[in-house]
C-alpha cells in the first residue's frame, strides 16, 4: 500500500493512464484537488531602457522605479521600459497558457497602468518581429494601509502559439502607461491620485504549468 503523504516518481516516460493516479512525464501525482503543479520561471534580472525621466534605478530599495510621468511610446527608443527574455523550461506543459507577473511595492489603494509587450520566439522557426500588448490590471493581494509587496497579473495570460517547443524564448517589455498613450486602459493612471507616486518594481516572473520533472531527452519530451 502506498503512503499518500510521500511523493512518488514514475521513470517510464510513456504517459499511460492508470486508476487513481495522473501520469505527467516523470512526475506521478494523486488525482484530485491540487493535481495541477505550477512554478515560476527563474531569472528575475531586469534590464532598463531609460529614455527620459520616467524610470530610474533605486539602489536603496533594489528596485526600478517608474516615475509618475512614465508613459508608453510605440518607439522603444523613446520610452522608459524594463525588458527581459525568459527561456521556457523543459518541464512546462506545452498546451497551457503562461502568466507573466509583476512584483512591486504598493503604497496607494490604486492600480497603476502597467503594460506588457511580448513576443514569442519559437525554437527552429521563423523569427517573430511583432510585439503584442497585454495590460496588467489584476491585483493578487488586497491593499492594506502602508506599503505592501503586491503582485499584478494579466486577466488571461498568454496563449500558447502553434508550433511551440520546450526551448522557446518569451521576450517581455514592461511599461508604466501613466497617460494611457496605448489607449488600452480606462483612463490616466489613478495611482497618482493625491500626489506624484512612483511605482517600485521588484521583479517580473512567468508562471507556467508543469507536466514533468524535466524531459526524457535534451530537446524532446
Amino acid at each position: 500500500m502506498t503512503d499518500k503523504n510521500k511523493r512518488y516518481y514514475n521513470f517510464n516516460s510513456t504517459r499511460q493512464p492508470a486508476a487513481g493516479v495522473a501520469h505527467t512525464g516523470f512526475l506521478l501525482r494523486p488525482v484530485g484537488s491540487g493535481v495541477t503543479a505550477w512554478r515560476d520561471e527563474l531569472g528575475d534580472v531586469l534590464s532598463i531602457q531609460k529614455s527620459g525621466a520616467g524610470a530610474a534605478i533605486n539602489l536603496a530599495e533594489n528596485t526600478v522605479d517608474f516615475a509618475y510621468n512614465s508613459t508608453y511610446n510605440a518607439n522603444p527608443a523613446l520610452a522608459d521600459l524594463l525588458y527581459k527574455n525568459v527561456q521556457l523550461n523543459h518541464d512546462r506543459d506545452l498546451t497551457m497558457n503562461i502568466y507573466p507577473h509583476v512584483h512591486w511595492f504598493q503604497a496607494k489603494n490604486y492600480t497603476p497602468n502597467l503594460l506588457f509587450e511580448y513576443r514569442w520566439q519559437k525554437l527552429l522557426q521563423a523569427y517573430t518581429s511583432a510585439w503584442t500588448k497585454l495590460i496588467v490590471t489584476t491585483l493578487v493581494a488586497t491593499y492594506t494601509a502602508g506599503t505592501i509587496m503586491q503582485i499584478s497579473e494579466t486577466a488571461s495570460g498568454i496563449a500558447i502559439p502553434v508550433g511551440t517547443a520546450m526551448s522557446d524564448v518569451l521576450q517581455l517589455r514592461l511599461y508604466r502607461d501613466t497617460a494611457n498613450a496605448s489607449t488600452l486602459f480606462a483612463g490616466t493612471c489613478p495611482y497618482n491620485t493625491g500626489g506624484n507616486a512612483s511605482v517600485k518594481i521588484l521583479s517580473v516572473d512567468v508562471h507556467i504549468v508543469l507536466d514533468s520533472i524535466g524531459s526524457t531527452l535534451e530537446l524532446t519530451k
